[in-house]
């Protein structure tokens, strides 16, 4: 079976997603640059957010499509060095011996 994200439908509503998150955020921005400058509020930063964010995952949707969910490979580098010690059970003493 097919990941449904591989398919050639889901690759082109990813991308027109993308395109309508890109146009929102236009949007934002642009009711953002109307507002008066001694009447900035918490309206204000919600559309500087909202225009922030939808033009972020907008661009990399429409761009990327469905690759946005491609594995890559992590380096050496970033990756964690020691596993997280496994939790003791409950009810047993630290001491075990």
């Amino acid at each position: 079976m097919v990941a449904w994200h591989r398919t050639r439908k889901a690759d082109l509503g990813l991308r027109v997603i993308g395109m309508i998150s890109c146009a929102l955020a236009y949007l934002a921005c642009a009711r953002l640059a109307a507002v008066h400058p001694h009447a900035v509020g918490v309206a204000a930063f919600a559309l500087a957010a909202t225009g922030f964010f939808a033009g972020s995952a907008g661009t990399a949707m429409a761009l990327l499509g469905g690759h946005v969910f491609d594995e890559i490979a992590i380096s050496a580098r970033w990756r964690t060095r020691d596993p997280a010690p496994e939790p003791m059970p409950q009810g047993q003493p630290a001491d075990a011996s």
